[in-house]
């Protein structure tokens, strides 16, 4: 079991954060500019933290104790894998309280703060995919696409036998009711296979994220950073 605070500021995905919004990326340069001072805002009052843990399949079974992979997304996902990550991030209650206080005042800030903490918080998990894959390439590990439950056919549920497995609320402070909702609500579980050889497999987010029907990007033929 690993654990730790998130240290490195991450990234800012401004054409993430605009699709969000439900705009493309033709703002005016003082829009922007609020986006910005308000992703420093949410970042200077975020708590990030995370834990992540390694499972080994036993005798080839796509499954781990209390834990059932038995889904067409997780099989294809896992294929010729030998053990997987998962793994929990969350922004903190923090980020959470300073959304409701800003719609007390300023309903649409609270939208701008809304949607820099969900790219933020992608964007910690992209970094630490990235440090962890890099870690693991050292021994020759290769890691498959990150993965969450709630997309494809896997069900948000699946959050909560994940999140007691990595023992998260006490850990990082990261709840999970049975219906997989999480709080803090700006939080990830996430899972990715290890293999022997570099995956095959790609996943396109675009088809299962909660804009793609109103997706400005998408229709100015532009796309965001996490489009593979």
């Amino acid at each position: 079991m690993e654990f730790g605070n998130h240290i490195l500021k991450p990234k800012m995905n401004i054409s993430e954060i605009l699709a969000i919004l439900g705009y493309a990326s033709d703002k005016d340069d003082s829009y922007l500019n609020e986006i910005e001072s308000t992703y420093e805002s949410v970042y200077d009052r975020a708590n990030i933290k995370y834990v992540y843990r390694q499972f080994p399949f036993d005798s080839g079974e796509l499954s781990i104790p209390g834990l059932n992979f038995d889904y067409p997304d997780f099989r294809e996902l896992f294929k010729d894998c030998n053990a997987c990550i998962l793994i929990a991030l969350t922004l903190g209650l923090s980020i959470d309280e300073y959304i409701r206080k800003t719609q007390i005042l300023d309903l649409a800030g609270a939208l701008i703060v809304d949607a820099c903490a969900s790219s933020m918080i992608e964007s910690v998990a992209d970094e630490v995919y990235s440090k962890l894959r890099s870690e693991y390439l050292i021994s020759n590990i290769h890691f498959t696409e990150r993965f969450s439950p709630g997309y494809g056919e896997v069900p948000i549920e699946i959050n909560r036998p994940i999140s007691q497995l990595l023992n998260t609320e006490r850990r990082i402070g990261l709840k999970v009711a049975d219906s997989g909702l999480m709080l803090p609500r700006k939080s990830i579980i996430a899972v990715w296979g290890l293999c022997d050889e570099p995956s095959k497999y790609t996943y396109d987010r675009c088809s299962d994220c909660r804009l793609r029907f109103e997706c400005k990007l998408k229709e100015s033929g532009e796309y965001c950073a996490r489009k593979k």
